[in-house]
């Protein structure tokens, strides 16, 4: 076991030291507030020495509830070996924890996570990963346990909301970098338009910001339109599109439902 010490630089630096260090062939991201199954590795071990695919998905479920995180098993089939453009329109996964990354795959592609980025470094890495991939693989064994805290930096907060800023920054350099190939470019869209929605969620869930601040902050309405996601979600990104002023109002609204 290596123990890499050093200042605090976030998530992102402290995973891309791992990559860049690791001699291994897998790599197996875990938060520190998470919990994995004792003697995981061991069980893990067999499956990986038999598969050569680039990401293997494992299980994984809330430690509470015991609820499946994730769940993928009525939507793929063990065994298989999917594409991560295909894969993309049947499953998407936004964690990187409970699965498996192929060192070299990373290394080739210099998939990275990014850096500065405080919320939605998960969901950029993954979308990455899919656009590269040529195999992705699932595995039944149950691997992961997630721990929910109050005080992580995906729920809801006044710096969460602004911090989006410097998320969407990055994914809209994405934009320009993938614009070549078609389905490439649609799934960075879908990501743009998922983190715009994030970032909403957080400011309407906070009483201490203001659409006012939160909108000259981050600038929001810069990285409009989104040109294209999938169907299910057409009608929000038109509403997006054409009054961000109204998608927020009814997102605000349907928080209020929630509640």
């Amino acid at each position: 076991m290596k123990l890499i010490s050093g200042p605090n630089e976030g998530v992102s630096n402290a995973r891309n030291k791992g990559i860049e260090i690791a001699t291994g062939d897998y790599l197996f991201f875990v938060d520190s507030d998470d919990l994995i199954p004792s003697h995981i590795f061991k069980s893990l071990f067999s499956t990986l020495l038999s598969c050569d695919s680039e990401i293997i998905i494992f299980r994984a479920s809330d430690y509470e509830t015991n609820k499946e995180k994730y769940d993928w098993q009525n939507v793929v089939k063990v065994g298989k070996t999917y594409k991560g453009k295909e894969l993309f329109d049947m499953y998407t996964k936004c964690s990187v924890w409970g699965a498996a990354f192929q060192r070299k795959f990373l290394i080739e592609h210099s998939i990275k996570f990014p850096y500065g980025v405080r919320n939605g470094e998960d969901t950029i890495f993954m979308t990455e990963c899919y656009i590269k991939s040529k195999s992705i693989s699932f595995c039944p064994i149950m691997s992961y346990y997630v721990v929910s805290r109050s005080d992580s930096a995906s729920r809801p907060s006044k710096k969460a909301a602004l911090s989006m800023k410097y998320t969407l920054e990055y994914i809209d350099g994405l934009r320009k970098k993938y614009s070549s190939d078609k389905k490439s470019a649609l799934m960075i869209e879908s990501l743009m338009f998922n983190m715009i929605s994030l970032a909403t969620f957080f400011s309407v869930s906070c009483r201490d910001i203001c659409i006012g601040q939160f909108l000259s902050y981050t600038n929001i309405k810069s990285f409009l339109p989104v040109k294209r996601v999938t169907n299910k979600k057409q009608i929000f990104r038109r509403i997006m599109n054409t009054s961000y002023g109204l998608y927020y109002f009814f997102k605000y609204l349907r928080l209020l439902v929630m509640r």
